[in-house]
């Protein structure tokens, strides 16, 4: 009797795991699909400048914007911004919104290092964290979206890409 109540109860257990893990895979394949809807159109975000004053997404209007979802402290967004920087004139026909959750002073601090934040193409802003979680569910940071006139997504990348990458897409 006491090996087969063992047998049973280990047969139990794996099928409890293997529900559980079905479960959970089943969740996030939903998580990613219900993102690529929500992200397929631009959102209309609610943000603030670094002048702590609203705007939202809507208000861009150039052929092409070129969403940069980043932290002041990451060294892949460093190195994307000096990139950036170095080949600004390429993204005349686009705005380029470069967004953050962190506090507004180091975002102004990231800006002004990288030497951006006087350019009329690129526009620094801070998102709560839960309208970004809300609109485009978990990101990877840096992640760069890519919407065309149409308001509708080009392109997504997920962590670090070359801004020589990116620039195909706008062009």
């Amino acid at each position: 009797m006491g090996k087969k109540a063992a047998i049973w109860i280990i047969g139990i257990i794996v099928v409890g795991l293997g529900i559980y893990v079905s479960f959970k895979t089943y969740r996030l394949m939903r998580q990613q699909q219900d993102s690529k809807i929500k992200t397929a159109s631009i959102p209309d975000l609610p943000l603030f400048n670094l002048d702590s004053t609203s705007f939202r997404v809507s208000s861009f209007t150039s052929q092409f914007l070129l969403i940069i979802f980043f932290n002041p402290s990451c060294e892949y967004c460093q190195a994307e911004a000096r990139e950036i920087r170095s080949k600004i004139g390429r993204f005349s026909s686009s705005s380029v919104l470069m967004v953050s959750s962190s506090r507004i002073s180091e975002i102004r601090a990231f800006a002004t290092e990288y030497n951006l934040q006087a350019n009329p193409v690129v526009t620094f802003a801070k998102i709560n964290p839960d309208e970004v979680f809300k609109s485009f569910g978990s990101l990877s940071i840096p992640h760069v979206f890519i919407y065309g006139k149409d308001k509708q997504l080009i392109r997504e990348f997920k962590g670090e890409a070359s801004v020589d990458i990116i620039i195909k897409y706008l062009e």
